[in-house]
């Protein structure tokens, strides 16, 4: 059984690693560079607010917001990663939150939907969603602006390790 597990967890390896893999001619290097740069998520001006009332204020519009996910990474590949697009999260004013995974869920992990509270640490430009239980996930809170927020964070799988993800999600 242990030989069976390692033999999968090698194969999902390696099959993560040549997927994220290409074959590129010296000649397309500029391509190439620019293909990169493509994959980041627009982290936006890099702005935030300079206090905390408004920062919430930005978050939930003093009632609910509507966040849809405009971009997002994990260590900087974006291509296979469109199940996450279609994902909503509504913020409301009283520290809870709706989740919504879309249409198109990513995998065993995501959810269609989900439901529970947050809050943000505003000296360290935090936001956190389920405090205090097994599931807190926090996320730096790069830039906030009118209609526009944008995430950096990790992500830790059992099996792969932990991976850097980025997010950029709109209101209208």
């Amino acid at each position: 059984m242990i030989k069976y597990l390692n033999r999968s967890v090698l194969f999902f390896t390696a099959l993560f690693l040549i997927s994220a893999c290409s074959i590129v001619d010296i000649a397309d290097e500029d391509q190439l560079v620019n293909e990169e740069n493509a994959s980041q998520v627009d982290l936006g001006s890099g702005s935030l607010p300079t206090d905390e009332a408004s920062f919430l204020q930005m978050l939930h519009s003093n009632s609910s917001k509507v966040w849809t996910a405009k971009e997002f990474t994990i260590e900087g590949f974006s291509n296979f990663l469109n199940c996450r697009l279609d994902d909503t999260i509504t913020l409301n004013s009283d520290g809870t939150y709706s989740y919504s995974g879309g249409e198109i869920l990513c995998g065993g992990e995501d959810v269609r939907e989900k439901t529970g509270t947050w809050m943000v640490d505003f000296s360290n430009s935090l936001l956190i969603i389920d405090p205090t239980l097994e599931t807190e996930t926090s996320a730096e809170v790069v830039t906030l602006e009118t209609g526009l927020v944008t995430l950096t964070g990790m992500y830790t799988s059992t099996i792969f390790g932990v991976f850097d993800l980025a997010g950029s999600y709109e209101s209208k």
